[in-house]
């Protein structure tokens, strides 16, 4: 164990809490506080409840961190104790070895970002991570306060960046070999062109057409893949079933006709392959 490293995330941790308890975020759309569910409770003794994931108990040893994921927020702490995610963080912080979803439905409608992100880290080699600890993954998200009432909508990236100033201490002290953003679950070819899609209710939405010059990232195989071009969204009825077609599961919380479904196809975009063996391939499509 770092004792310097240990110590200055324990630190973190407090800071994280006082600045919630004390100074909540209050706007018309969107209020992030502390997660206090119960009087007296220290429910979340990490850094973010989604340590309690991947990361959990890393100021006792301070491992090696090969992969931090960072996600924009937690859900509202009301809504992940009826799932079932916070009776597990209370058993964890008693002592209890138990994973972070046990007994909770990874098919559920509110569990498919989870579910999503377990098919990712296959990718990199970490197979069933809802049910095996990594010690070299390390979870948590860029806004450290905790939603009330909706799992998405309304943040700002005035409210994201309210917690720049911690997420950069916390990457400082555990020093991660990789970080990630938390990906896309769906890539499809539809008439020749490679789509994404979303949920136009989501803050991604909104941003991408804000901004449609993106970049995504996938590794596979030891190779890295980077697409970066421009987005456009295609409203016809058509290209949205193709993509709910190719992605069954997603069939749970979408429809082409449900108003909310969207999807977009890249242009003007850049792929590159890059691996340690061998010189970077790049197509333009």
């Amino acid at each position: 164990m770092n004792v310097k490293k240990s110590a200055a995330y324990c630190k973190l941790i407090e800071n994280v809490k006082n600045k919630y308890r004390k100074n909540p975020i209050y706007t018309k759309n969107l209020t992030l506080g502390w997660c206090d569910l119960r009087q007296g409770e220290d429910l979340c003794q990490e850094i973010n409840l989604w340590t309690y994931w991947q990361g959990r108990d890393y100021a006792k040893k301070t491992p090696h961190i090969k992969y931090m994921l960072i996600g924009q927020d937690f859900g509202p702490p009301e809504k992940e104790e009826i799932k079932g995610t916070i009776a597990n963080v209370r058993k964890m912080n008693d002592g209890v070895d138990v994973m972070f979803h046990e007994n909770v439905d990874l098919e559920a409608r509110d569990s498919q970002t989870d579910k999503n992100i377990v098919r990712y880290f296959e990718l990199l080699g970490k197979n069933e991570i809802d049910k095996k600890k990594y010690p070299d993954l390390f979870f948590c998200n860029c806004n450290l306060g905790y939603r009330r009432d909706k799992y998405s909508g309304n943040m700002t990236r005035k409210i994201l960046a309210n917690d720049a100033a911690e997420i950069k201490s916390l990457i400082d002290i555990i020093e991660p070999e990789n970080i990630i953003c938390r990906p896309f679950g769906t890539a499809h070819i539809f008439e020749g062109k490679l789509y994404i899609q979303t949920g136009k209710v989501k803050d991604v939405s909104k941003q991408i057409h804000a901004n449609p010059k993106v970049e995504i990232c996938a590794f596979k195989n030891g190779e890295w893949l980077r697409v970066a071009g421009e987005l456009v969204e295609d409203d016809r009825r058509e290209a949205r079933q193709s993509m709910l077609d190719a992605y069954p599961s997603l069939q749970n919380m979408y429809s082409a006709d449900d108003g909310n479904t969207e999807v977009f196809y890249f242009k003007n975009a850049t792929a590159t392959f890059s691996s340690f063996t061998h010189e970077p391939e790049v197509v333009k499509f």
